[in-house]
């Protein structure tokens, strides 16, 4: 198994404001790592419209499954053209290895998008938009020499076999809900207090 780590670079050069994704694709020869990086960052590419212009690269690291150093690592340039808005928000492309979006959670995941959120709920646009995005992960290179997969870190649930499971992914879902977590969101510079006795 092949993990892909897709950080986009936050314009304030802080690690720790970048945003990440880990992806996971089953490789078999002639594919090779960096050509599902190029192909992987085409399909970043696609939601700059939308991405909030707080991000400036795209960064892919290549790992193996058994650890150690990045394979291969290469910067993309990613320039968001949506706007501002808190990082704490994005929209969740959903994707799972069953044809429906339900199921167990072990056959679930979620990757998170810094889509620009200044309306109330997710637009149609940008919804098709995820969606389209999910699509073209599902089809980087060729089949039967690249597939996508999720990794569900429970295997099977049970105690004899505690190693992760590999499911290939079958569907994906993006609903028209803002999603936010205070945790993607940019540390505080400063505070400030009064007094107000």
């Amino acid at each position: 198994m092949n993990i892909f780590q897709c950080g986009l670079l936050h314009r304030n050069g802080m690690l720790r404001d970048t945003s990440i994704n880990v992806l996971y694709y089953d490789i078999t020869l002639p594919a090779t790592h960096e050509a599902v990086m190029d192909e992987i960052a085409l399909s970043y590419q696609t939601l700059q419209p939308w991405a909030q212009t707080s991000y400036a690269d795209l960064r892919i690291k290549a790992y193996d499954e058994g650890g150690g150093p990045p394979k291969e690592t290469k910067t993309y340039p990613f320039g968001g053209t949506g706007g501002l808005c808190p990082n704490e928000v994005a929209v969740c492309l959903s994707y799972s290895a069953a044809d429906d979006s339900g199921g167990r959670p072990r056959f679930r995941g979620r990757i998170y998008l810094p889509i620009t959120g200044d309306d109330e709920i997710v637009s149609p646009a940008k919804v098709d938009a995820v969606l389209d995005f999910g699509e073209l992960l599902a089809a980087v290179g060729l089949a039967g020499q690249v597939t996508w997969m999720m990794r569900s870190a429970l295997g099977t649930g049970s105690p004899t076999s505690p190693q992760p499971v590999f499911r290939k992914i079958e569907s994906v879902s993006c609903d028209n809900a803002w999603d936010t977590q205070r945790r993607r969101g940019l540390r505080a510079t400063y505070r400030l207090r009064r007094d107000v006795q």
